[in-house]
């Protein structure tokens, strides 16, 4: 989880969802905790969000 929001902050929100969606394909061979799975559900949707609100900024300018 650190990872992804690390790429988040650095505005590398495709790399974010990618390592996110990595997690829940292989949710199968490794638990997750519900708390866990909770966090993924909430930042997959945050990365859509930030990209779209910096590429919003961008054409402001």
């Amino acid at each position: 989880m650190g990872n992804a929001k690390a790429l988040l902050s650095e505005g590398r929100f495709e790399d974010a969802r990618r390592l996110l969606n990595h997690v829940l394909a292989n949710q199968a061979r490794v638990p997750m905790a519900p708390s866990l799975r909770e966090e993924i559900d909430y930042l997959i949707p945050l990365t859509y969000y930030e990209q779209g609100r910096s590429i919003a900024l961008e054409e402001d300018q």
